[in-house]
């Protein structure tokens, strides 16, 4: 979570629109994916956070109750005028810790460990996520009620440690389990909690002017407001320069996304639109197309906020799959909000920095499922109704022989192009050295007996060990027919010029790796075909654990200077980049390209 945010750690809620039995959306992060079908009540959890969450945070802190305005709709729905709110708290984060500081009696030791041990019973534990800890408010039974019959002696916690910690809470003595100790510990922990300010970006956005009041929650309701804050960012107060910086996102975010160096926004003088130069041109925003419209609205409101809770629905619409997650990175790596967002879209799920939540109707009532499994996003894509041919289309995919190849194939990419992203930009697939003979980038009939790359992926690119033993050594004929099919379609290939892969690593950092993972062994000498992981220890051979001998290799800068690695790893950003349509993204490289 971001520092100085007000962001929500976790929430719950139940007897609300169609949600009957309370589901629970954490641990939440900086940006969390609500996807679902149509009509599965993806919309209902927005609704409830924009126009709900801030109500029932404030009813539990004044124990007061309130009578829900749409209760669950369904043949109960008598049964559920009262919603049930829960408020969840990451054990990860610094929040309860926070809490018992304000504490008049504050001691480190005892309290913690006393509230950390009530946090830790099951009663608060009601998913299978073992991060948060969630207070559950019946607005039913009423404030104290709804603690106190659950959380008593009879669920394992123990009056001493209610007593102890309420007792060093309010700087109290005497009092009553049921009457104090549970329900004022449960009420300092919600009157701590403060309400964070909650923003909606609804589905149809466009800039129209009238009627704005310029304040936060207007931003996206009609243009007047954007473009007045627009306008304040790229016109700051002499004293907060920062939020120029802020604009210039924004404009970053246009060059990425149109190719041109020179693409700007601009707020005229009349403050009656937003103009976009470009190529040449300045036209109001209006004049673009509708997907470079629409995201750069939402780039622009959400660069425009700060340190707010976004709710948008549906950001795909009239988005290609590559403005979506050109969209989503920026969102996560250069705004400071903490965002929800609903969405039926697949192309998304990856996003970095981000929690996904599966809404299902089952049985008439919206159900909510944590996807942490790669399988669950699986079945994901399964209920959106996706094929396994829509999404293996990545827009590059690099095959490496193996795990630790990939580790140094992404620690390259990274320190050369740091806007390049796996899982956005390009994946990493493995072959595995065995399975090489039996791979083509041909489709053909006669070549039926081996795998076929590129009914997988058109935009291939492949590493490859050369397994030379010396300088006048040939390339194999199974690597050398693979490496003609892949540039007969214009397909990337590097075999190395060492012998391996680990020969582009500098000796003595690799070297370094090696005892940090096997201890004391015996190397073979350095050398560009020499193969560098072969190691005894007292005499005998021992198998390198070439995974963990890459991660510690990468924790230190590459050295680009051994052999040819300078030129390949550029002609792989090259490859990448072609492959994305574009020669830039949504972050500027952190240094120059090598060899610049």
């Amino acid at each position: 979570m971001l520092e100085d945010c007000i962001f929500i750690e976790g929430f719950g809620f139940g007897n609300y629109k169609s949600y009957k039995d309370i589901q629970y959306i954490g641990p939440c992060a900086k940006i969390n994916i609500i996807i679902g079908q149509n009509n599965s009540g993806k919309s209902n959890i927005i609704h409830f956070l924009t126009g709900q969450y801030s109500q029932y945070l404030d009813s539990v802190k004044n124990k007061k109750r309130i009578e829900v305005q749409f209760p669950f709709i369904g043949s109960e729905a008598a049964d559920g005028a009262y919603a049930i709110f829960s408020l969840g708290i990451n054990k990860k984060h610094q929040t309860y810790v926070d809490i018992l500081k304000k504490s008049p009696s504050f001691r480190m030791d005892g309290l913690i460990n006393a509230f950390s041990y009530i946090l830790d019973q099951k009663v608060f534990s009601k998913t299978r996520d073992d991060e948060v800890r969630w207070l559950n408010f019946d607005q039913k039974a009423g404030f104290e009620d709804s603690f106190v019959n659950n959380l008593d002696t009879q669920s394992g916690i123990g009056t001493w440690n209610w007593q102890n910690i309420w007792t060093k809470l309010t700087d109290s003595s005497g009092g009553d389990l049921r009457a104090h100790w549970i329900p004022d510990v449960i009420q300092r922990i919600y009157s701590d909690i403060k309400a964070p300010e909650i923003i909606l970006i609804p589905c149809f956005r466009k800039i129209e002017l009238g009627g704005s009041s310029g304040k936060d929650h207007d931003v996206l309701l009609n243009g007047e407001s954007l473009i007045l804050k627009l306008a304040e960012l790229q016109n700051p107060p002499y004293d907060k320069p920062e939020k120029n910086e802020r604009f210039q996102k924004i404009n970053l975010f246009l060059k990425n996304l149109t190719g041109d160096q020179s693409a700007k926004i601009e707020i005229p003088f009349e403050r009656d639109t937003i103009n976009v130069n470009m190529n040449g041109r300045n036209l109001p925003i209006q004049n673009l197309g509708t997907g470079i419209h629409q995201v750069l609205i939402l780039a622009a409101a959400a660069t425009a906020l700060s340190k707010k809770v976004v709710c948008i629905e549906e950001p795909e619409l009239y988005l290609h799959p590559d403005l979506q997650r050109k969209l989503m990175h920026y969102l996560s790596e250069n705004t400071d909000n903490q965002y929800f967002i609903t969405t039926h879209s697949a192309h998304i799920l990856d996003t970095p920095n981000s929690e996904i939540f599966h809404v299902n109707l089952c049985a008439g009532q919206s159900k909510v499922k944590r996807v942490s499994e790669g399988l669950d996003k699986f079945q994901i894509c399964r209920d959106l109704g996706y094929k396994a041919s829509d999404l293996i289309q990545a827009n590059s995919i690099i095959w490496v022989e193996g795990p630790s190849d990939r580790i140094y194939v992404n620690s390259w990419l990274k320190a050369v192009a740091p806007d390049l992203f796996e899982g956005l930009h390009y994946c990493i697939m493995f072959y595995g050295g065995r399975l090489l003979s039996h791979l083509t980038a041909v489709d053909s009939e006669e070549l039926s007996e081996f795998i076929s790359l590129s009914s997988l992926n058109q935009n291939m690119a492949i590493l490859i060990d050369s397994d030379k033993k010396n300088s006048k050594d040939s390339i194999n004929t199974t690597k050398l027919r693979i490496e003609k099919e892949f540039k007969d379609r214009s397909c990337f290939v590097w075999i190395t010029q060492g012998r391996e892969i680990e020969n582009y690593i500098e000796f003595e950092k690799l070297k370094n790796a090696i005892l940090g993972v096997h201890g004391e062994v015996n190397f073979t000498k350095n050398g560009q075909f020499n193969s560098l992981l072969n190691m005894k220890k007292n005499g005998k051979d021992i198998s390198p654990k070439k995974f963990e001998i890459a991660k510690r290799v990468v924790e230190s800068e590459p050295d680009f200077s051994i052999l040819d690695l300078e030129q390949k790893v550029n002609e792989l950003v090259a490859f990448v980049r072609d492959r994305n349509g574009t020669a830039a993204f949504c972050s500027p490289p952190a240094k120059p390209q090598v060899g610049d």
